[in-house]
Formats: structure tokens, sequence, C-alpha cells
């Protein structure tokens, strides 16, 4: 089976404008100097951006050891071109205009290479150790809905912000619009409707992301976007993104490649794959050779519009030979 036949042509109302391929990184080191080799590394190999995430918790259990605000301001510092990025930050543990105080900061010192992920939160254990109310979803959700619009109002404005809503209330709070470098853009996104929903309304990025989803497949894929394209015309003027969860890299027969990898690695695990067979069907996995995974993402945008595709440090090295080939393109 090719990588092409996974990926027909587009059914999706929103792929009529394919943006040039980018790549980022969801990046995280023990120290400072396996920090600066691996964003330095990104940069070399033409990654366009570095993400960190957002957890109480920098023992290791999750990707990122340090603290995602000071990290990207001090990845900016070093490196020349590379994106740094949110992937993303808990809003429950920020309020929404102090985040855009920060990130107007970060954005200015970095001279305009900041991209601000922001999510609903889902840890609850982290919740708990800091005594942090955890509300049920729809509650976080539309705290979600008012938290985008906050921060974009105060990023994007150069007067002053009013906002009343049920969770947050602005009065005549100063916008934080440079004149000199843009605001960063907005990536909101996850896998269901109502958080995609939103990220349609007031994001400028949408990171659609399957993780976890063991069972998920291209139709599922289809539906998401097809449903969210019909429900929001702007979503077509939006960077459309993609987690990827494992990248597997063979010459030889996909299945078995795919099936080595179960075997002797747990990164598929993390994807909630068991069978090579799903692994080829996920949207979160990509496996083939560099020639098949480059068919297979010029595919996946041609189907879908997605051209950003953000795949763990682990695989950073092996999927660089398909971004030389079809990075901008």
């Amino acid at each position: 089976m090719s990588s092409t036949e996974l990926a027909p042509s587009s059914s999706s109302p929103i792929s009529d404008r394919p943006r040039p391929f980018r790549f980022g990184v969801m990046a995280g080191a023990k120290d400072t100097a396996g920090w600066t080799e691996l964003v330095q590394g990104a940069e070399r190999l033409g990654y366009s951006t570095v993400f960190l995430s957002d957890h109480l918790d920098l023992s290791g259990s999750h990707v990122s050891t340090m603290s995602p605000l000071p990290a990207t301001a001090a990845t900016a510092m070093l490196t020349e071109r590379l994106h740094v990025g949110t992937a993303v930050l808990n809003q429950d543990l920020r309020h929404p205009v102090v985040v855009a105080q920060e990130a107007a900061t970060i954005q200015q010192l970095s001279g305009g290479r900041l991209e601000l992920g922001i999510g609903a939160g889902w840890a609850k254990t982290e919740y708990d150790w800091a005594g942090i109310p955890f509300d049920d979803s729809a509650t976080r959700v539309r705290r979600l809905a008012e938290y985008a619009q906050v921060v974009r109002a105060v990023l994007h404005s150069s007067t002053s912000v009013d906002f009343d809503g049920e969770f947050f209330h602005l009065d005549k709070m100063p916008g934080s619009a440079s004149a000199t470098v843009p605001p960063p853009p907005l990536m909101l996104g996850g896998k269901g409707s109502s958080v995609l929903g939103i990220a349609a309304r007031f994001a400028d990025i949408v990171n659609l992301n399957m993780v976890g989803s063991h069972d998920a497949c291209y139709e599922d894929v289809d539906a998401k976007l097809n449903d969210l394209g019909a429900r929001h015309a702007r979503t077509r003027e939006l960077e459309l993104a993609m987690m990827v969860g494992s990248v597997i890299v063979s010459s030889g027969d996909r299945r078995s490649a795919a099936q080595q990898r179960i075997e002797s690695l747990a990164t598929l695990h993390s994807t909630g794959l068991r069978d090579p067979d799903q692994a080829l069907l996920s949207p979160s996995v990509l496996v083939g050779s560099e020639a098949q995974i480059a068919d297979d993402l010029l595919a996946r945008r041609s189907r879908w519009g997605i051209s950003y595709f953000i795949v763990r440090h682990e695989d950073m090295t092996a999927l660089a030979p398909v971004i030389d080939q079809i990075a901008g393109v």
C-alpha cells in the first residue's frame, strides 16, 4: 500500500488555498546544554518552530522540563530565525491579561518569532497539587472562549480594551499592540468540535490533535474539518496544523516497519496504537520511506489543507530529509 492511497483527492471545503509547508517540534531537555543543542539543531535541520508544553510537573513526566514562557524567551536568544511557541499554555495558571503582556514582551525580544498557543487545561493531578479548582469540561471550554478573546483583544489593540464576560472583566485595559512587531499568531486546537470551533473563531492557527485517539482514521479528520469549514467560513483564512505522534522512516515494507517500532519502542504507545494496521491508517503517524512520507504529507495537504506538522523531538532528525524536500513548498 502506498502512502498516497491513504489520502485520496480532497473533499474538504477548507483546502482550496494550501499554504507552504512548515514543521514544528514539541521539545524538551534536561539542562541548558541539552536545550541549546536541541533548539539550535532544530534550526539547522529546517524546522520552523520549537514548542514547549505547560505543566507544573517539570520532573520529566511530560516532554517539557522547563516553564514555557521564560524558556521561549531564552530560546529566541539562542537562535536566529527559529520561531518559539507554547503548545499550549494552561488558561487556569495565568490571567489572560498577564499572558498578553508576557507574550507581547517575548514577541518584542524575539523580533516577532513567538507563536502563542493556549488551551483549556486537562491535567487534574496538577490542579490538585496546587489547590486550583478543576471545573467540568463545559465550564473550562466556555472560559477558553473568553480567554482567547481577551488575549487577542489586548495583543491587537493600541488603545484600550473593555470586556464583560462570565469569567473575565476588563475596564479600559491598555492594549499591548506594538508599532515595531506584529502581534504573535494565536494557536488553539484539540479534537473536540467545541474547542476547534473556538479556534476557528479567534485563532490564527488551528491545531488538530488526534494523538491518543487509537482508533482515529483519515475519515475522522475529514468529518472534523468538513464540519469546521461548514460552521466557520473564517477557517479558510487560517493556518491548519496537525500533531504527529510518531515518525517511522523505513525503505522496506511499511507495515513491517510499523510492527518493528511497536515491538521495540513505546513511542506509538502514547498514541494508543498497538496494531501496525492502525498505525498505517492513523493521522497521528507518518510511516514509510522519505519519498513516501513526503508524498503522504502532500496528499494530506491536498485533502485537508493542513500544511503545518508538529512532531516529537525524538523524531526530529528522522524527518529532516523530508523537510529538505518540501519545507516552504
